[in-house]
């Protein structure tokens, strides 16, 4: 059996923890002057990491884009979920004021209980419509935008018997209800508005069905554009596929 010569092994030791030193030194250097090249443009990048600046520059656009896709995706989902909330509570107000049959507030034989039930459901009737505008006129969006200019339209030309029970609209659209003068007005007057097929009331249902079917569509899009977003794409925006780098995995 040979055995190696002390002198060498101390020698070939030696030689083994000078490169090591020499290795660390270097990542040291290399580290203290990335350093300095983040802090010294710390005021053109702002907070940005250099972490994020290389992904940046190695996939030519920020993953924040995508942040920012996903959280409006989500604010989106927001509005169209009470859209559609106020929506159908909207169409069943108007249904219960449209209903007719024994069991129905306008087929009761005793008036005064029909215009205490009909004062109570056109009151949620008005407030859940307000909501329903006020969620049309917040989403920006034209379809949107057209719903509410026929709500408007309703009230517009049903304006002068609305007034004849107490419903007023403002400037932009939403409805005023003065219970005083709605419980003492003429019960033929309130038929008028919110019973009969071409009926305030009918229109306004209609409407606000089409406007619940819509934002369960858009509900359902957005679900999707973000789903696909979250699980297509890594934490670094960088796509799975490799045809975009536009978004990032959520869950990472």
């Amino acid at each position: 059996m040979i055995i190696p010569n002390r002198i060498h092994v101390s020698i070939t030791k030696a030689r083994m923890v000078r490169e090591a030193k020499g290795r660390v030194l270097s990542c040291k250097r290399s580290l203290a002057k990335g350093s300095r090249t983040s802090s010294g443009s710390s005021t053109r990048l702002g907070n940005q990491s250099a972490t994020q600046r290389l992904i940046n520059n190695l996939f030519g656009q920020s993953s924040t884009t995508a942040a920012a896709q996903l959280a409006e995706n989500r604010a989106k989902q927001v509005v169209y979920n009470r859209m559609e909330t106020a929506a159908g509570r909207t169409a069943r107000s108007a249904e219960n004021l449209l209903k007719t049959g024994e069991n129905s507030i306008f087929g009761q034989q005793d008036e005064a209980q029909i215009k205490k039930e009909a004062v109570a459901e056109i009151k949620n009737f008005v407030n859940n419509y307000n909501l329903l505008l006020g969620h049309l006129n917040s989403s920006g969006e034209n379809t949107d935008t057209a719903y509410s200019k026929k709500l408007s339209a309703y009230v517009t030309g049903g304006a002068r018997v609305l007034e004849k029970i107490g419903i007023t609209a403002g400037d932009s659209g939403v409805l005023s209800l003065d219970e005083k003068k709605l419980k003492e007005a003429e019960l033929a007057d309130i038929r008028a508005v919110f019973h009969g097929e071409d009926s305030f009331a009918e229109k306004v249902r209609k409407q606000a069905e089409d406007i619940r079917n819509m934002a369960e569509e858009k509900i359902a899009d957005l679900e999707k554009s973000s789903y696909y977003r979250s699980t297509n794409y890594t934490r670094y925006g960088t796509s799975v596929t490799g045809y975009d780098t536009g978004s990032y995995h959520l869950k990472a």
